[in-house]
């Protein structure tokens, strides 16, 4: 039987169409089944730009090396200029 270990993923970047895409495509290339998702639109203060915010839950299978898919998915939230957490999940 597959063990799973949840996590969650939190995104704060610049709102932009087609935003949520690459991100969920990622755990979708690493076989990571995405348990829960949530966005939201605010305008950031002082500044007014309006910014996007992610939360979602992710089932990380056991025999996964969270700390290599840690660095692999910051890296790649890097390269696409999204600020990320990689977190394990507390309820």
């Amino acid at each position: 039987e597959q063990r799973w270990v949840p996590y969650r993923i939190r995104v704060v970047a610049m709102d932009h169409p087609g935003i949520v895409h690459p991100i969920t495509e990622f755990f979708s290339a690493h076989k990571i089944n995405i348990e829960e998702l949530e966005t939201e639109t605010y305008a950031a203060p002082h500044t007014g730009t309006t910014m996007f915010s992610l939360l979602m839950t992710v089932a990380v299978p056991a025999a996964v090396s969270v700390s290599q898919l840690r660095e692999t998915f910051i890296d790649f939230c890097d390269d696409l200029n999204l600020d990320a957490s990689f977190e394990a999940a507390r309820d």
